[in-house]
């Protein structure tokens, strides 16, 4: 199969959707596809596998002088459509597989329609709530091949917005699997070290994890936080004043969390829902489970959907630092819990290799028309 998949990001960016990208990317090509990845903002020089391609459009340096993340979009659909033109006249694309949003779902459409191609839409965060963005986005996702997300919230989002159920595939992200082994650092000994990674915003929900950990001694809980953002002055100075030990780790590389994770006992995702933005599910939880460490979460969008009360690690209401504490707490007082769900996740966890999910997005190029050759 040919994909053409476009992307307004890639790396060496840092992120989840650009991580995602990629590995799906390789993946695929693993699998005797032909895959040609058109990005915008990123490094087109990387020969991750001879099926392989990232092809950078011209205009990112005029992309970045717009104000607003639609504005941007626009932008790039244009350019995207006149490279991904030009580029099907000889290659002759199978599936056309674009990452992004309202705007990127209406270039799935018009590529589509002149083309003659299948294209699918994937969602990977939360939508905006604004009456102006569901008036677009009910003018659009309806009429793109398919649309995949990785939320169960977004799935009736997109059933919301005029979406038919046929159409909509939900689908997390993956990891290699084979990359993480299963901790034996883990111990029942205090403290209890807790790890938290993610891009220092309000998103993340960080200032509440550092206001539960105060509430322990030293001697019983200790908290690194690996990443870096705006937030970081207001986190630090959250730290230096809480009697736990509270160590911020700075940027940590993708292929260096492995080795991360393995110094842990368990990590903490408390991210938090803000007006137009919201989690779908840490690529970073799975990383985790793959450790066999447990994973203390925020009860919403994608997290709830891969976390499972006393199965595989521990749900919070969000903004609740009393319950984050009380869920540490249970980590430390409920050993014999904590082995079993360490057994658990990484049982849990073969099941988001990226041969599998490679395989469950194949299946929703056929649901969108793709011809599997």
């Amino acid at each position: 199969m040919r994909i053409c998949r476009i992307t307004k990001r890639y790396p060496p960016l840092i992120g989840g959707l650009e991580n995602h990208v990629r590995s799906l990317s390789i993946q695929q090509a693993k699998n005797d596809n032909h895959v040609d990845v058109f990005i915008m903002f990123g490094k087109a020089e990387q020969a991750d596998h001879p099926n392989l391609r990232v092809i950078q459009v011209p205009g990112s340096r005029l992309a970045k002088l717009f104000k607003s993340e639609s504005a941007i979009s626009i932008f790039s659909a244009i350019c995207f459509f006149w490279k991904v033109s030009r580029f099907h006249k000889v290659h002759h694309y199978d599936i056309i597989h674009i990452h992004g949003d309202w705007v990127e779902a209406n270039l799935a459409r018009v590529l589509s329609w002149i083309l003659k191609v299948p294209a699918v839409i994937h969602v990977h965060s939360g939508l905006n709530q604004s009456k102006l963005y569901k008036f677009f986005a009910r003018r659009s996702f309806p009429h793109a091949g398919g649309v995949i997300v990785q939320s169960s919230d977004l799935l009736e989002e997109m059933g919301s917005f005029g979406v038919p159920n046929s159409k909509i595939q939900q689908l997390h992200s993956g990891i290699w699997y084979e990359q993480f082994k299963l901790s034996k650092n883990l111990t029942n000994e205090l403290p209890l070290r807790l790890i938290a990674i993610g891009r220092l915003h309000k998103m993340k929900g960080f200032g509440y994890l550092i206001t539960a950990v105060s509430q322990f001694a030293n001697t019983d809980v200790t908290l690194d936080i690996a990443g870096e953002g705006p937030e970081r002055a207001n986190l630090q100075k959250a730290a230096d004043e809480s009697n736990t030990t509270i160590t911020f780790l700075g940027v940590v590389k993708h292929d260096q969390i492995p080795n991360l994770l393995s110094r842990y006992d368990a990590i903490v995702v408390p991210s938090v829902v803000l007006t137009g933005q919201t989690e779908t599910t840490p690529t970073v939880i799975l990383e985790a489970m793959a450790t066999g460490l447990p994973v203390i979460g925020s009860e919403i969008a994608g997290i709830k959907d891969i976390i499972k009360q006393n199965i595989n690690g521990y749900l919070v209401p969000e903004r609740d630092s009393d319950k984050l504490a009380q869920a540490i707490n249970t980590m430390i007082s409920s050993p014999d819990l904590t082995k079993k769900i360490r057994q658990n996740n990484r049982k849990i966890s073969r099941n988001f290799d990226w041969s599998i999910i490679a395989k469950k997005v194949d299946m929703a190029y056929i649901s969108s028309g793709a011809n599997h050759n």
